[in-house]
């Protein structure tokens, strides 16, 4: 099962507004099974979207669409497909009452153009839209299901989670897909695929491994298909046990949660505290160790030694410790630990 994504703005294309939505939709869509094969910008024109339709329709099994459905001139999409599917704008009560009220619970008068967000191309089922004025449309030709849906993001996902993914299950004959995640750090890339090497060759066509590394942290993922949960459960289970057991201490997790996240639950399954030491870092580990909802159960306090007369005063690191090694360096750092454990009196 293939899909594709096709973004509409000029806005998109000149660089004034990221294209944020081509993203989510990848990543949602794999969480159905469906492989988003090729995803493209387009400028907002009859032209354009014609193109895009005449190439992806009948060649794909799904094409969802965002942009070009607000009610400005600038806007074509509506209109296009009206032409592309031979039909054309038929005004929908249920949606006008919807616009209606949706300006008087807010004290605003209707304009025309707002009025003009009830017609729709009548050959399409509607994608009701309670976030917005722009509803979303359902198309289906020669064996491909074509989607516009409205281009602001937050309007765009409500209606992907609210509506369209219970409809895709019901239409589609979907996998049931597994996701397994390893978290590893203090091991790079290339190494890490060295371990695993056997591994991952032996790995069975209907389990897949991703490498998704970022700055100090590789993620596995570990993808199984099949037709029943718990077989494909257990199957990817029993890869990513290799997997763990193979790469030993670097592993600091089996689901897709942060470094300090999981130190966080660590602390707190030993009830412990913990407090930093930084100079370098300029107190981010602090940062990011408090992003964490509930930190203030174990984490106490931080010493942001950046000069090095801090680390002498506060932390009791010896000068010449600092003047024989430097400050950047094992003995120092050993000499800072030890410092911030005396004055904070955490565990670690």
């Amino acid at each position: 099962m293939q899909a594709v994504v096709i973004t509409i703005g000029d806005e998109i294309l000149n660089g004034t507004t990221v294209d944020t939505n081509s993203a989510f939709l990848g990543k949602e869509l794999a969480l159905l099974g469906i492989q988003l094969r090729e995803k493209v910008s387009i400028s907002d024109t009859d032209h354009h979207i014609r193109g895009s339709l005449h190439r992806y329709m009948g060649h794909t099994d799904l094409i969802i669409m965002t942009g070009g459905l607000g009610p400005t001139l600038d806007d074509k999409t509506k209109q296009t497909l009206c032409s592309y599917f031979n039909t054309e704008l038929v005004f929908n009560a249920t949606v006008f009452k919807f616009i209606e009220n949706r300006f008087a619970q807010r004290g605003l008068k209707m304009t025309e153009r707002n009025r003009q967000q009830a017609f729709l191309p009548a050959t399409c089922t509607v994608v009701p839209n309670t976030m917005g004025t722009a509803s979303g449309m359902w198309f289906e030709r020669d064996g491909t299901v074509l989607v516009s849906l409205p281009g602001v993001p937050y309007e765009m996902k409500h209606i992907y989670r609210s509506e369209l993914v219970e409809r895709f299950r019901k239409h589609f004959a979907l996998p049931v897909i597994e996701n397994y995640y390893i978290m590893t750090s203090g091991i790079g890339e290339s190494w890490l695929a060295d371990q695993i090497e056997e591994i991952e060759t032996s790995l069975p066509l209907d389990v897949r491994l991703a490498y998704l590394p970022s700055p100090g942290i590789v993620k596995l993922r570990l993808t199984g298909r099949g037709n029943e949960q718990k077989k494909v459960a257990m199957r990817v289970s029993v890869w990513a046990q290799q997997i763990e057991l193979r790469l030993g201490s670097h592993v600091f997790a089996n689901e897709n949660i942060s470094l300090q996240e999981a130190v966080g639950r660590r602390l707190l399954a030993l009830q412990a505290t913990l407090s930093l030491a930084e100079s370098c870092t300029g107190g981010n580990i602090g940062r990011l160790i408090t992003q964490i909802p509930g930190s203030s159960a174990y984490f106490l306090g931080s010493v942001i030694s950046y000069d090095n007369s801090v680390k002498e005063r506060l932390l009791g690191v010896d000068p010449d410790i600092l003047s024989t090694h430097g400050a950047v360096s094992e003995e120092t750092v050993a000499a800072m630990l030890d410092g911030v454990l005396d004055l904070i009196g955490t565990d670690y």
